[in-house]
């Protein structure tokens, strides 16, 4: 971190670090709009800004708050906000979380394998990884990992895919406005849909646009985006194995 660099400014430069060293993970970050914000716990995305806490980034070094970027950039980039439908947001959340975190686990491994520095150290908590990390879910889509969390209780015996309402309801129900700021006043520059109370890990994502025009108009701009990268990453030697296997790129 720079002495006297904003926030927003750190944001930028990772982000540019990130278009050097990881041509994949960068140049689907230049898609994301920044917007600082205390309306949201620690990150956030809807596929066309990036929500972030200046009080949690604070708390990341420049490795982890690489690795941070990464995540939240993957969620669009698997087109997570547009194919989480009906699903109940935060399990949908966990289940996307898992296949991100195994992704981008998955890459660090193989960059041991040649014996290269880790490029995406975990945020730690406890001495432990403060992410969602279970390699029984690698080879498996976000629909199937949500599937097998609905039928698989916590802790507490209760099913997590049951309690709380999707963004499409709480849009019906007149619940979507924007979550409040520091000062308990609505913040215009929030995220809309359900708040970051529960976040799920370091960043979520929010659903896509309720309005069908714009919601696959986005869908669509990613669905480049990720061919555009995988292209760029490809020609540089840098394209994640798990896009090579699915054919991205090629």
């Amino acid at each position: 971190m720079l002495i006297h660099e904003t926030p927003i400014a750190r944001l930028k430069r990772a982000r540019i670090n990130l278009l050097m060293d990881e041509p994949f993970f960068g140049s689907l970050m230049m898609q994301l709009t920044p917007v600082e914000t205390r309306s949201v716990k620690r990150f956030c995305t809807n596929g066309d800004k990036l929500w972030f806490n200046p009080d949690y980034m604070a708390t990341l070094d420049d490795g982890q708050l690489r690795t941070i970027c990464a995540h939240e950039v993957l969620h669009p980039g698997l087109l997570h906000p547009f194919r989480q439908g009906d699903r109940e947001h935060r399990l949908a959340n966990i289940a996307a979380d898992y296949v991100v975190n195994n992704f981008l686990d998955n890459y660090n491994i193989a960059a041991a394998s040649r014996n290269e520095p880790t490029p995406f150290p975990w945020p730690m908590k406890d001495g432990q990884p403060d992410v969602l990390l279970d390699h029984t879910y690698d080879d498996m889509s976000f629909e199937q990992v949500y599937s097998e969390l609905q039928n698989k209780p916590d802790q507490n015996g209760q099913n997590p895919g049951q309690p709380g309402q999707n963004w499409q309801e709480q849009q019906q129900n007149g619940q979507s406005g924007q979550q409040p700021g520091q000062d308990g006043q609505p913040d215009p520059n929030g995220p809309p849909g359900p708040g970051q109370g529960d976040s799920v890990g370091p960043g979520d994502f929010v659903a896509a646009p309720a309005d069908p025009a714009e919601a696959q108009a986005q869908e669509a701009k990613w669905k480049v985006a990720l061919k555009q990268a995988a292209m760029m990453a490809k020609a540089q030697g840098r394209l994640p194995a798990d896009m090579a296997r699915k054919g991205v790129g090629s």
